[in-house]
């Protein structure tokens, strides 16, 4: 009878470990899917503005639409730069107010208790902005693009190209591990160093993407977003403002401060 009971509980042990195996894997499988779905959902966010519709009753209803900025777009940046300088009443250049967020935001977010947010003015502007000058690694980094640029200001000649991505690279530390292949893919853009000088904000979607610099993991194409901007930014910096997780983080913190403008990204 005893040996009946303990060869049945075994056999009962045994069927049950393909369910629990089933079971696993089913639950990886849903696990792994979801988070799929999450990343392609949030890419699908970074290309796509929100659009909001809002309702009024004045007489009937009236239909509104509107979009957030997303920083990830780089016009939708561009215009959210401007909407800080405007709010703040600063007459700096973008370039100027830029620089303020990059080095102020190195210097804030680093901090694990934050002191009080400093409330930007023209002066405090100035004050940050002379840190690029005196800073060496940054003085010296300067110096040595605008040696560069005046030999190598075509964007057509991959040498010079190749250079100048070498020198931004190790500057901005915007993790291109192949800067050839990106040297390679800029100088094959249409009418780069034209739309360069004229302002054309699509030329920082055409560098981050289409470059074939992929992860070793997965496979898939890095999107270079903030080495996109830095290089059109050393070009022409008036009108292209850099753009990267520390000027990100400080327009949010600004955002959350005084809630100067609405975007996401």
């Amino acid at each position: 009878m005893q040996n009946k009971l303990n060869n049945k509980g075994v056999s009962q042990s045994q069927s049950s470990k393909p369910l629990q195996k089933d079971l696993g894997d089913e639950m990886m499988e849903a696990i792994h899917k979801a988070f799929q779905e999450r990343k392609e959902r949030k890419e699908r966010e970074e290309r796509t503005p929100l659009i909001f519709t809002q309702l009024s009753i004045t007489g009937g209803v009236v239909l509104k639409q509107y979009r957030i900025p997303n920083l990830r777009i780089y016009k939708d940046f561009v215009e959210v730069i401007t909407q800080f300088k405007k709010h703040y009443n600063l007459s700096r250049s973008i370039r100027e107010v830029d620089w303020f967020l990059w080095i102020y935001g190195k210097e804030f977010l680093s901090l694990e208790n934050k002191k009080e947010l400093k409330t930007p003015t023209d002066k405090l502007v100035d004050e940050y902005a002379h840190q690029s000058k005196t800073t060496p690694k940054y003085a010296v980094g300067d110096k040595a693009l605008n040696k560069l640029k005046k030999s190598c200001f075509s964007n057509s000649n991959l040498e010079g190209v190749w250079l100048k991505i070498i020198v931004i690279n190790n500057l901005y530390s915007t993790n291109i591990y192949d800067t050839f292949k990106m040297a390679n893919h800029i100088v094959q853009i249409p009418a780069f160093d034209k739309r360069l000088a004229s302002g054309g904000l699509n030329l920082v979607e055409e560098i981050r993407r289409g470059h074939g610099i992929s992860r070793k993991k997965n496979g898939k194409e890095i999107d270079f977003y903030s080495f996109a901007t830095k290089y059109c930014s050393e070009h022409n910096p008036d009108v292209y403002p850099l753009f990267d997780k520390y000027v990100k983080g400080m327009l949010f913190e600004y955002k959350q401060k005084d809630n100067f403008t609405d975007f996401t990204g």
